[in-house]
C-alpha cells in the first residue's frame, strides 16, 4: 500500500535509513533507501538477510533455482526487468521442488519501480490458501493463478508475467501492467535472499 511507504517517510530517521545499507548482503540492485523500504515492509528494519541466489552468477533455470532456494527458510526475492522495473516478493515458508499449493499468510509482493512511476508498494496476500506454488521445473510461482510467474530462463525469453489481484490484493488497479507496465516481461537479473 502506498500509505505504508509514505507513513515510513513520515516516522524514519535518516539514521534509521542508513543502518539498512548493509542487511542485503550481496545486493547489487537496490538503492540504500530501497533496502529500507524492503526491511520495512517485512515489518523489522534492522533485518540481516543474505544472497543464495542470482541468475547471472548460478544460472536462470529452474534446477539452479530449487538446487539453491529449496528448504531455505523464508525469502525475499528481488526482480529486475529488462525496462530496469524493481519488484519481487517475500515467501514466509520454504521453496520445494514438490507439485503443490503452500498457504504463506505472512507473504507479499512489492514494488519498488515500475514504468508508471508508482511508489514503492506492499501488496498483501489475500489468504487464499495459495501464496506460493512449488514445482521442480518452474522457477518461483506467487499466488493461485500465478499473481507473479517466473519461468525458467526468464532471462531470455518473455515469458514470466503478472496476473496480480488473485491471491494478492491489487491496490493500483493496474492488473497486469502493475509490474513492468506489460504482462509479459523478460528479467535482467534475479536476486533471492534468505533470513540471516
Amino acid at each position: 500500500m502506498t500509505s505504508s511507504y509514505t507513513e515510513m517517510k513520515e516516522n524514519v530517521e535518516v539514521k534509521d535509513m542508513t543502518r539498512s545499507v548493509e542487511k542485503f548482503v550481496g545486493d547489487t540492485l537496490m538503492t540504500d533507501e530501497q533496502k529500507f523500504i524492503l526491511n520495512y515492509f517485512y515489518g523489522r528494519h534492522h533485518q540481516y538477510w543474505k544472497l543464495i541466489y542470482k541468475t547471472t552468477r548460478d544460472g536462470s533455470d529452474s534446477i539452479s533455482f530449487h538446487r539453491l532456494c529449496d528448504n531455505q527458510g523464508p525469502t525475499m526475492t528481488l526482480i529486475q526487468s529488462t525496462t530496469n522495473c524493481l519488484f519481487g516478493d517475500y515467501a514466509s515458508k520454504c521453496w520445494q521442488s514438490s507439485s503443490s499449493f503452500v498457504d504463506a499468510s505472512e507473504s507479499f509482493l512489492y514494488l519498488l519501480t515500475n514504468a508508471n512511476g508508482n511508489l514503492p508498494t506492499k501488496f498483501p496476500y489475500n489468504n487464499d490458501r495459495k501464496a506460493l506454488y512449488n514445482f521442480g521445473s518452474y522457477g518461483p510461482i506467487f499466488g493461485g493463478e500465478a499473481d507473479l510467474y517466473i519461468s525458467g530462463r526468464s532471462n531470455i525469453c518473455l515469458c514470466s508475467y503478472c496476473s496480480l489481484g488473485v491471491s494478492y490484493v491489487n491496490s493500483f488497479h493496474l492488473g497486469v501492467n502493475t509490474f513492468t507496465g506489460s504482462q509479459y516481461f523478460q528479467t535482467n537479473e534475479i536476486e533471492i535472499f534468505k533470513l540471516s
